[in-house]
């Protein structure tokens, strides 16, 4: 037996039997001593998911310099099928951990290689007590699961998947499911970290899985790759990593921080404008079934009505012809609504109040209906594995009840891969600046539609993966249009994708009484990223709270009353609760808007306390934000705090203190 690495983790190999494991002695974790370190699934057509796992195959195992060689000639799957499929498992140490990088060659026309799981870690025990074990998840801004070996439980799927022979949790990459490709395991005093380095940002889905029930309790980690290879394909597959370190989830946002800003991560600098930018009203002008909620001379009092809560800004849906949600990817003011004309005369009378104006298109939809489909843009739609086009349906609905119970609209989503689709995006940019808006904006493109596209006639051609290949291209044809105080805006978190926007409209709710929620994981990572909060629509039970939370994490605030068809006008109380978190944001200006979030520790706090930090751009004093959520006063670090009040405490740090 030999081994390889000289950090926490390291790879046992036989070089006789070419039996290969991952062994983590240091850290007191315990793996399964025959389980596998990769497994494949291979599709033949009728058997969509023939299990390959490492532990069946016998390798040639080689040593070169600082690189562990591990080789199979040849594969065979667990129904005892040997396949002439080579795979080249390529490790090297680095960030004092593992990086495995697999080649992998399909020689054999009875398969395609659809997906690679690698590394593949089953642990018995991870070091610590497994009941105070965490898991830390990029799941939109941050999921925090505690217990994982006993809460992934409520992953079973109960009917669908084979959860008797695993739970397996994750979500597709990059995307609002998985904004980051990297996630964690805090056991004890150790940190297990596994995450996709991949420049190309291809498609990948961080996963943990645990143990059926009623079975020995395992925990598994792994990252998903979907090659798709056919017969006489190569690939290199994406660098995955497994690491583990005496220390937090905050060394992990480290390092994955230092590899994205190496690799693709570039943030713009927006518009003083968006900076400022404390949030807006979205509003629905045509909906979905037709009803016009708003025209177009009604925008400058529905903005008037934002300025009390310290709200200069509106997102307008709804403004076509062709109503919200219908249409795609066609915009053309609605003479219903009052023209063209009267578009561009409510948002200069806007704009000559001190206000700004957002337009909105989509960028992934296109209505099955539209001209754009049926005179040759399905040919840019995407296709999934079986085939068929992928469908979203959205449907809304006013008081009948025909829409709300059988729906409604139906789109194809377009491939950001072909000349087509992107073409068009540029075209919509080129539309709404017509009507001289302070932003274009873009539904959804910042992580949405996070699927294998298998059109083959597509400029990815078999590469199913690729779509952030092209993507950011896209955004640059649309940040062109742009002039230097018109913002490029966007929805849903990803890092690659938020990198291609001035701002983002987050999709996923933020709201404290969610016990998984961990929105410090995406803003101590990203903290350069201007988003917003979600789904506080009106004055119901807890709204303060929802808005108070956002304010604490630097969120700009999305105001849709009544889910876009009212505004602020309708709502005294919520108009007052933000009036009162604005005038802290411009008190606190500096480290709120042009500092940085950032988290010094990671210890717990009392309960009911919710607590942020920001560095001044000076680098010499930070500013705690110590939230009472509870109902009554608390005493936490020198400080009595009201329930629901909120205390700053500024301090400055010594010179030789290092921050991230």
């Amino acid at each position: 037996m030999r081994t390889f690495g000289q950090g926490l983790l390291k790879l046992e190999t036989d070089v006789l039997t070419g039996v290969i494991r991952i062994a983590a002695e240091a850290t007191g974790a315990v793996f399964d001593p025959d389980g596998d370190f990769f497994r494949l699934y291979l599709d033949d057509g009728d058997e969509k998911e023939i299990l390959v796992r490492s532990s069946d195959q016998k390798a040639e195992i080689a040593f070169i310099k600082d690189r562990l060689s591990v080789r199979y000639s040849s594969i065979r799957a667990v129904n005892g099928t040997e396949y002439a499929i080579t795979l080249d498992m390529n490790i090297t140490e680095k960030e004092d951990g593992l990086v495995f990088e697999p080649i992998i060659r399909n020689d054999d026309s009875r398969v395609r290689v659809n997906e690679a799981q690698y590394p593949f870690v089953q642990a018995r025990s991870l070091g610590g007590s497994p009941a105070e074990d965490v898991l830390f998840y990029p799941r939109a801004f941050g999921m925090r699961l505690p217990d994982p070996w006993n809460s992934l439980d409520r992953y079973h799927s109960e009917y669908r998947f084979q959860d008797d022979r695993g739970i397996w949790f994750g979500n597709a990459y990059p995307g609002t499911g998985a904004s980051m490709a990297w996630f964690g395991v805090q056991s004890g005093p150790n940190f297990f970290y596994i995450a996709q380095h991949d420049p190309e940002a291809r498609i990948c889905i961080p996963a943990v899985g645990r143990h059926p029930r009623q079975a020995e309790p395992y925990l598994r980690l792994t990252v998903a790759s979907f090659p798709a290879l056919n017969q006489g394909e190569t690939e290199r597959l994406a660098p995955h990593v497994l690491a583990a370190w005496r220390a937090d989830w905050r060394q992990g946002a480290d390092v994955y921080r230092a590899f994205i800003r190496s690799a693709f991560y570039k943030p713009l600098t927006p518009p003083t404008w968006v900076q400022k930018m404390a949030g807006w009203q979205r509003v629905i002008m045509k909906h979905q079934y037709g009803e016009i909620l708003y025209r177009y001379a009604d925008l400058p009092d529905i903005y008037r009505q934002g300025k009390p809560a310290g709200l200069n800004t509106l997102l307008v849906f709804g403004w076509w012809k062709g109503r919200f949600d219908n249409s795609y990817p066609h915009y053309e003011p609605d003479d219903k609504m009052g023209g063209a004309e009267g578009l561009r005369a409510a948002i200069d009378e806007i704009q000559s109040d001190g206000g700004h104006v957002i337009l909105y298109t989509n960028g992934c939809l296109i209505d099955l209906q539209s001209n754009f489909y049926k005179r040759g843009g399905q040919a840019a739609a995407m296709i999934d594995i079986d085939g068929n086009e992928y469908r979203n349906h959205y449907h809304f609905a006013g008081q009948g009840l025909t829409l709300r119970q059988f729906g409604y609209k139906s789109f194809a989503l377009g491939c950001m891969a072909t000349e087509a689709w992107a073409d068009r995006l540029v075209k919509q940019g080129r539309v709404m600046l017509q009507f001289a808006p302070d932003s274009i904006f873009y539904d959804q493109i910042a992580g949405h539609p996070t699927l294998l596209c298998f059109n083959k006639n597509h400029p990815h051609g078999a590469r199913v993966d690729r779509d952030w290949t092209y993507r950011p291209n896209v955004f640059r044809q649309m940040k062109a249009l742009c002039p230097p105080d018109v913002a490029l805006g966007t929805e849903n978190i990803s890092d690659i994708g938020c990198a291609q926007a001035d701002y983002t409209h987050n999709s996923a709710p933020v709201k404290p009484q969610d016990p998984t929620i961990f929105p410090y994981l995406f803003r101590y990572t990203l903290p350069e990223i201007i988003s917003t909060n979600r789904t506080v629509q009106e004055e119901y039970e807890g709204f303060k709270q929802d808005l108070t939370y956002a304010f604490v994490f630097g969120l700009r605030f999305c105001v849709s009353i009544y889910r876009c068809r009212g505004h602020l006008g309708l709502m005294p109380e919520y108009t007052r609760h933000l009036a009162w978190l604005n005038d802290l944001r411009r008190r606190f200006h500096d480290y709120l808007v042009q500092g940085r979030f950032i988290c010094t520790t990671a210890g717990d706090m009392p309960s009911g306390i919710v607590r942020t930090e920001y560095l001044h751009p000076d680098g010499q004093r930070v500013l705690r934000i110590l939230w009472n959520r509870g109902v009554e006063s608390t005493a936490v670090e020198g400080q009595i705090i009201a329930a629901d009040d909120i205390a700053f405490i500024e301090t400055r740090i010594s010179p030789d203190t290092v921050l991230p």
